[in-house]
């Protein structure tokens, strides 16, 4: 993980500064990761987490677009790998 700095939002008309990070996993955490959640009741409904790989980047992505959802700055130069 690796902080790239501060970003300043504005998040249900509160201010909020958030700490942008970059955070890479390897492919043994992702399973891990996955494995400890596969059965839970959200997770199992949802097709695009039927997989490692689907579970995380569905994850990462749903919480982007709701913190971007509420902020009233966008977040501009994400890039999900």
């Amino acid at each position: 993980m690796n902080a790239t700095g501060f970003e300043q939002f504005v998040i249900d008309k509160k201010n909020y500064t958030l700490l942008m990070i970059d955070m890479k996993i390897n492919s043994q955490m992702n399973c891990k990761l996955f494995n400890s959640c596969k059965k839970t009741k959200y997770a199992s409904q949802v097709a695009a987490m039927s997989n490692a790989i689907g579970f995380t980047t569905f994850q990462v992505i749903l919480q982007f677009l709701r913190l971007n959802h509420r902020a009233q700055k966008p977040i501009e130069n994400v890039q999900f790998l």
